[in-house]
C-alpha cells in the first residue's frame, strides 16, 4: 500500500514498533500496516498524526497531504529537498519565455484529445464532437496562453456536457467544483485531490519546483506545474473511472450526503472511490508496457527534460501508446 488514505474523522494515526496504526476516537483499531511501506498519506478532514508517526514518515521520504472532507488542498509536509538554484533558474527562464507556449499547446491538445477519445468511446459521432476539433485546430494557432487558457475552457463545457448527457439517470448536468452541489462532482472532487497529490509528487521526484507553472499562472504559492501535469491524466484516471463506476452502480447517489454548503461523499463513497482509483493506477494505458501510477512519475520526466534540457515535450493522451 504505497498510499494510505485517512477518512475516518477523529481518528489518530500513530506509530508503534514500525507499524502505522490508526485508531478511532474510542481507541478502536481501525488499520494497522508496516510503516515503511507507506510512500504518501492523505489526509481528509479532522484526523491527527502523532509526532512519532510524521517524523517517521518523513524521514522515510514520504509525503503527507492536508485536505478537506470535500477534497480542498490546503498542504503537504515533506523532508525532500528542494530542487537545485540551477534547476529552478531555468524553470524561470522557461516559464518566463517562448519555449512554454509550445509546451503549455502540448498539455491543452492533449487534454482535449483524451476528452475527445472519451466522449468517441461513449458512442458520440463526429458531428458531435466538431466542437472539439475546432478547438484542436485553434489550439496549434494560438498566440499566447491567455488564448489558450480560454480554449480550453471551450472544451471543457461541451465535453461535460456531453457527458453528461451519457450519464442519463444520473443526476449530472455540468462541472460545478466549488461547492459541489450532485454526487458525481463531489466524486470528481474528491478523485481529483487524490491525482493532485499524485501529479505533485511525482513533479518533485523529477525534482522540478511545482510553483512555477508553464499552463498555469505562476503565483498565490500554489503548485501551478503540478495542475499542469494533472491536465494529462484528468480523463483517463478520474474522469473514465468515476464515470464507468455510476454507469454501473458501483457509485450511487447513497453515497453522497447533502450538507448546508455541498452534497459530500459519505464513509461508503470515498471507500468505493478510493478502491476504484487504486484499480485504475494499476492498470496499464493503452498498449503501455508499465501501469498509470509508475506513467505519471514518467511523465514529470518528461516534463523535466523538456524544460531543464530542451527537449520537445510530448504529452499523454488518453487512447494513444504511452
Amino acid at each position: 500500500m504505497p498510499t494510505l488514505y485517512l477518512t475516518y474523522q477523529g481518528a489518530k494515526l500513530r506509530l508503534r514498533k514500525g507499524r502505522l496504526i490508526l485508531e478511532s476516537p474510542e481507541d478502536e483499531v481501525l488499520l494497522e500496516l508496516p510503516a515503511r511501506k507507506v510512500r504518501r498519506v492523505l489526509v481528509f478532514g479532522s484526523i491527527s498524526l502523532t509526532s512519532p508517526a510524521l517524523a517517521f514518515l518523513l524521514r522515510r521520504g514520504a509525503k503527507v497531504f492536508f485536505l478537506s472532507q470535500t477534497g480542498t488542498f490546503y498542504g503537504y509536509a515533506a523532508g525532500a529537498a528542494p530542487p537545485s538554484p540551477a534547476r529552478i533558474k531555468k524553470q524561470l527562464e522557461v516559464a518566463q519565455g517562448p519555449r512554454s507556449l509550445a509546451i503549455a499547446r502540448a498539455i491543452v491538445e492533449a487534454k482535449v484529445r483524451s476528452q475527445r477519445e472519451a466522449l468517441r468511446r461513449y458512442g458520440y459521432k463526429a458531428g458531435e464532437l466538431e466542437p472539439l476539433d475546432e478547438v484542436l485546430k485553434r489550439i496549434q494557432s494560438a498566440p499566447n496562453k491567455d488564448l489558450l487558457r480560454g480554449l480550453e475552457g471551450v472544451a471543457s463545457k461541451h465535453y461535460f456536457r456531453l457527458v453528461a448527457k451519457s450519464l442519463k439517470d444520473v443526476p449530472f448536468e455540468h462541472r460545478r467544483k466549488r461547492p459541489p452541489r450532485d454526487p458525481v462532482n463531489a466524486a470528481l472532487s474528491y478523485a481529483y485531490a487524490v491525482l493532485y497529490s499524485l501529479v505533485l509528487s511525482a513533479v518533485q521526484a523529477a525534482e522540478l519546483h511545482p510553483e512555477i507553472g508553464i499552463f498555469h499562472t505562476t503565483g498565490r504559492r500554489r503548485a501551478s506545474l503540478a495542475l499542469d501535469l494533472m491536465e494529462e491524466f484528468r480523463v483517463p484516471l478520474v474522469d473514465i473511472p468515476v464515470f464507468a463506476a455510476f454507469r454501473r452502480g458501483h457509485l450511487k447517489a447513497s453515497h453522497a450526503e447533502v450538507g448546508d454548503h455541498a452534497v459530500l461523499l459519505n464513509k461508503k463513497g470515498k471507500k468505493v472511490l478510493l478502491q476504484l482509483l487504486e484499480e485504475r493506477l494499476h492498470e496499464a494505458p493503452a498498449g503501455g508496457e508499465t501501469n498509470h501510477l509508475a506513467l505519471v512519475f514518467k511523465q514529470a520526466e518528461r516534463l523535466a527534460n523538456a524544460i531543464v534540457h530542451g527537449k520537445l515535450y510530448r504529452a499523454f493522451v488518453f487512447g494513444r501508446k504511452a
